[in-house]
């Protein structure tokens, strides 16, 4: 009898763990991108603004285990931050974010993400002309000084359009245990006329 009734409370629980994680995928707004980074002929010139950030964790199996919400701002970048001594690599956008990465597990940071800062910004876009790439870096950038290694996160852009930004992302730093994920950047204000 006391059997039956610790099967059945292992049961329940293990029920409502499942619950759980069903109604966290369901209140994901953000989903996992499709194919392969994508190529831009150019920097892009349009994505300036404010928006709402989401970062996903999965787990291995590619399971969402947690998520972060925030919101990110991207300026263009000066003509004297925008070099990276590297031809094919310029930084035509920097910014600031409110994402609380500690949340999604073990992440260093060079510096904050809610830095303003152009010298060391919190969010800095690359674009790299040899294969047409974007990419963001959130706690670490470079500039004057040099890059900081083994800190911050790489986003890869796999989604540009005029309202969102989405793709994959992955520690920069090493740590016992891999994070990575997906993320969305969705638009909050219409994007100025050039």
């Amino acid at each position: 009898m006391i059997r039956a009734l610790l099967l059945w409370i292992v049961s329940a629980g293990n029920l409502v763990l499942s619950i759980e994680r069903f109604q966290h995928r369901q209140r994901l707004k953000c989903k996992p991108p499709q194919g392969d980074r994508i190529k831009t002929p150019s920097a892009p010139v349009g994505i300036a603004g404010d928006y709402d950030f989401q970062m996903v964790l999965v787990s291995h199996d590619s399971i969402p285990e947690s998520h972060v919400s925030g919101t990110l701002r991207l300026t263009a970048t000066s003509r004297n931050h925008r070099s990276s001594g590297d031809r094919h690599i310029t930084f035509p956008f920097y910014g600031s974010s409110s994402i609380e990465l500690g949340k999604l597990g073990e992440v260093t940071v060079a510096h904050p993400v809610s830095s303003t800062d152009p010298d060391r910004p919190g969010v800095q876009v690359s674009y790299d002309s040899r294969d047409s790439t974007l990419s963001m870096m959130l706690g670490n950038s470079y500039g004057s000084r040099g890059m900081a290694t083994d800190a911050g996160v790489v986003l890869d852009v796999r989604t540009l359009t005029d309202s969102e930004i989405g793709g994959r992302w992955d520690n920069g730093a090493r740590t016992t245990a891999p994070l990575f994920g997906y993320y969305c950047l969705s638009r909050r204000t219409r994007r100025a006329k050039p």
